[in-house]
């Protein structure tokens, strides 16, 4: 199972180099990996844990590498259009990511 990106994955994904990032980039670098969290464990219903879920919580789920491909996906989203009005994701990106978290998503019955 994976972990959730560090921010030199991140960095690598989005091909920035080191001498791009101050303080400042990686502030909004970590914004970005927030938002892509919170945006698959809403999508999937389900509490997101990078090593083993807690044995009392009942709707969490250890994070995966598919889930960590989608959470680049969304951080290079968000950067590539940081300076947009749009709160909305591409098509592409929004087919993508739904098709890989549906199938581990948990619905409420």
């Amino acid at each position: 199972m994976g972990a959730f990106a560090d921010n030199n994955q991140i960095r690598v994904h989005l091909n920035l180099e080191v001498a791009d990032i101050d303080e400042d980039m990686e502030t909004r670098l970590s914004q970005y990996k927030s938002a892509a969290l919170e945006y698959i464990s809403i999508k999937l219903n389900q509490k997101l844990y990078e090593t083993e879920v807690p044995e009392d919580e009942e709707n969490g789920t250890i994070f995966t590498d598919s889930m960590r491909q989608c959470e680049l996906m969304l951080i290079e989203e968000f950067y590539k259009n940081r300076g947009t009005s749009s709160a909305k994701l591409s098509r592409e990106t929004a087919i993508t990511v739904d098709a890989i978290l549906n199938k581990q998503r948990k619905f409420n019955v």
